[in-house]
């Protein structure tokens, strides 16, 4: 299937998809038998989810949101709460240019009749707020709050009794919000008080006494879900957890960011906190009949009559919440992002680094699938190769499929190159940018993680491998991308540290691919690892100076 067609397919799908999960579809006996709907469920899963499964990861704009709608409908529609949680998280956090964060507003300025804002102002409540947002005092509260917006923090400033017992007072910054979703945002700077409430929440109504959940950080500094599950009722609070991390807390106040998230699937209301927006804590769910429209947003409360606190919020996503974005602000460039909806890729991280803390590597590979797979046996990878040529040489392999650029920087700089002083660092990334970034920015990211290494490691030369050639012929898109990536980066190369090598001609018959050493169009199988094995050599000789 061509990728023109499966973009088409794939928002086409995601309407159909959507309408029927609102519509009853999901309910057996509503429009079908239970039956038929156990088969649409096996259709959606074993057909289509494979299918649009990877491609919002490469994806942009509305074609990654397509994807992601259609897993959400299908989600939804077979009542899987990870598939939905997961693709949720994506959608939050992202993997790179197209990603929905990156659509989200991060660097605006307040504009009226008047003009514009100065960008480190405070602004006054409502005032310049990013639509939809909008704030209000939630009960009863002896002094106004205001929530202002600086293009990149909301800064709000509420006093309020409680978000606890029967009814609530607080100041609350807010969007409507319809059906199932995900807020996340960080707390940035130390609150005026420590019996301040800040957090994150998910409230059917204004009025004091409405149901909610929320994810809030509590006095003496733990983290917990606090819900009402009925209108007037008690708040409960689940699964309490104190800010264990030692730099976190210091003298009894936050000294640095924390995080917190909610999910709603359907009416399940789950919570998250998390000291780095990496490695989250999961506080615990709370089942409440909350109507499909309610509003999702930030809370300031003071806990002191007639005293405000001042709570800062940033990095803040909803789905739903996007705006244009300065097109500079769209590039992937200097941006390191980790892949931590998938948990294989973090345990691959995070398996890099315990075998770094154990020393005695010698030479490096660094990069992506084409990389990644020297681990690969049989006639499809390179093990064979790897095992005669470079485990003998303390090699140890930091490549991950599927990585760009953006995620090779993150994992250099978040332990991959800690405790060892290699001889050599071989490099090769870039090919699954092309959907996601310009060869210009490519070449730059690729010059970032160079100057990564030399930082890092200035010990260790680099060997700088010109993208292998994909596709058919040198007219495929992709290919021509990765030629322009290599026309850039060759000047990284200085003769003494970095040294830049393209020897993509063992690759190629003229303008043709060898297909029996790229069958695929992208991967070398056993006998092209073979190949680049003895294209590389020499290089490899001559730097480890052997």
């Amino acid at each position: 299937m061509s990728r023109f067609l499966l973009r088409h397919l794939a928002m086409a799908f995601s309407i159909l998809a959507i309408c029927a999960a609102q519509e009853g579809f999901v309910h057996p006996g509503l429009l079908h038998s239970e039956t038929e709907a156990k088969r649409g469920e096996k259709w959606f899963m074993e057909a289509w989810h494979p299918t649009i499964e990877h491609y919002a990861y490469f994806a942009n704009g509305n074609r990654e949101t397509a994807a992601l709608q259609t897993k959400m409908a299908i989600a939804v529609f077979c009542n899987d709460r990870q598939l939905f949680e997961e693709t949720v998280r994506y959608a939050v956090n992202g993997a790179g240019n197209g990603s929905i964060p990156h659509m989200i507003v991060h660097l605006l300025t307040a504009t009226n009749e008047a003009g514009s804002s100065p960008r480190s102002a405070v602004l006054a409540a409502n005032a310049g707020l990013p639509k939809p947002w909008t704030s209000a005092d939630i009960g009863k509260v002896g002094t106004p709050g205001d929530t202002g917006f600086n293009g990149t923090t909301f800064t709000l400033e509420g006093e309020g009794h409680d978000i606890g017992g029967t009814s609530d007072g607080f100041h609350f910054a807010y969007v409507p919000f319809t059906g199932e979703g995900t807020i996340t945002a960080r707390i940035v700077r130390p609150m005026s008080s420590q019996w301040t409430k800040p957090g994150v929440m998910m409230r059917e109504t204004l009025d004091a006494d409405s149901r909610h959940a929320s994810v809030l950080l509590l006095p003496h500094w733990s983290g917990a879900l606090v819900s009402r599950m009925e209108k007037g009722g008690e708040t409960s609070t689940t699964g309490a957890r104190h800010l264990g991390e030692a730099h976190v807390i210091k003298k009894n106040r936050l000294s640095t960011p924390y995080w917190v998230r909610l999910i709603r699937f359907r009416n399940r209301f789950t919570g998250y906190m998390s000291a780095d927006g990496f490695h989250w804590q999961e506080l615990g769910s709370q089942e409440i009949e909350m109507g499909s429209t309610f509003y999702i947003g930030l809370p300031a409360c003071s806990q002191l009559e007639n005293v405000t606190t001042t709570v800062t919020y940033d990095s803040v996503s909803i789905p739903t919440w996007r705006a244009p974005v300065p097109e500079s602000d769209r590039l992937i460039a200097a941006r390191p992002e980790p892949r931590w909806h998938k948990h294989a890729w973090l345990e691959r991280h995070e398996g890099f680094n315990a075998r770094v803390k154990k020393g005695k590597v010698d030479l490096l590979m660094i990069g992506d699938s084409i990389t990644h797979w020297w681990e690969k046996e049989g006639e499809k990878g390179g093990k064979k190769t790897w095992d005669d040529s470079y485990r003998k040489r303390n090699a140890v392999n930091l490549a991950i499929s599927g990585d760009r650029t953006e995620h090779v920087l993150w994992r250099l700089e978040n332990g991959n190159l800690e405790n060892i002083s290699p001889k050599l660092a071989v490099l090769m990334i870039g090919t699954n940018n092309h959907m996601s970034s310009p060869p210009e920015v490519t070449a730059h990211d690729i010059g970032l993680i160079v100057a990564k290494i030399r930082n890092k490691l200035p010990q260790t030369k680099v060997l700088l491998l010109a993208i292998f050639p994909r596709g058919g012929g040198d007219d495929d898109g992709a290919r021509q991308k990765n030629m322009k990536v290599n026309e850039l980066i060759a000047d990284l190369g200085d003769g003494d540290m970095i040294h830049f090598l393209n020897i993509n001609e063992a690759f190629l018959n003229g303008r043709r691919l060898k297909h029996d050493l790229i069958p695929d169009g992208t991967h070398p199988n056993a006998k092209g690892y073979a190949a680049w094995a003895e294209a590389m050599e020499p290089k490899i000789k001559e730097l480890l100076g052997e």
